[in-house]
């Protein structure tokens, strides 16, 4: 009866090791889709584009929002704990396509700022 009973204990404490390698966590179902992060990007960037174009604060406080976002996204992507998980389940293409977004919505700000500063500095 008593190496029955140590089976049974080494049983369910083999059982109860093997239990965290059958979970599987899945993080990329909790980050935002790529099509989201160039909504962002595109739609954020145009509507900055023309806020520049009006006003020099209109531009900047329309960069805020998009900026807050693509900065919480940078922090995901670069945590020690979550960055290597979204690389792992998503591929590298799933930072390369983020960063494009974000360069894009950097471009469209940039260039609108530019025919900001232009207009105002070279008409005067």
């Amino acid at each position: 009866m008593r190496a029955r009973s140590a089976i049974m204990v080494v049983a369910v404490l083999i059982s109860l090791e093997a239990i965290p390698g059958v979970a599987a966590a899945e993080i990329v179902d909790k980050e935002p889709a790529l099509a989201v992060t160039w909504t962002w990007a595109l739609v954020g960037g145009a509507i900055g584009l023309v806020g520049w174009r009006f006003r020099w604060w209109a531009g900047a406080l329309l960069a805020v929002p998009p900026a807050a976002y693509f900065a919480v996204l940078h922090f995901e992507l670069t945590d020690s704990q979550v960055g290597p998980a979204i690389v792992a389940e998503a591929g590298h293409e799933y930072l390369f396509w983020s960063y494009g977004a974000v360069a894009t919505f950097a471009v469209l700000h940039l260039a609108g700022l530019w025919r900001a500063l232009r207009r105002r500095f070279v008409t005067s």
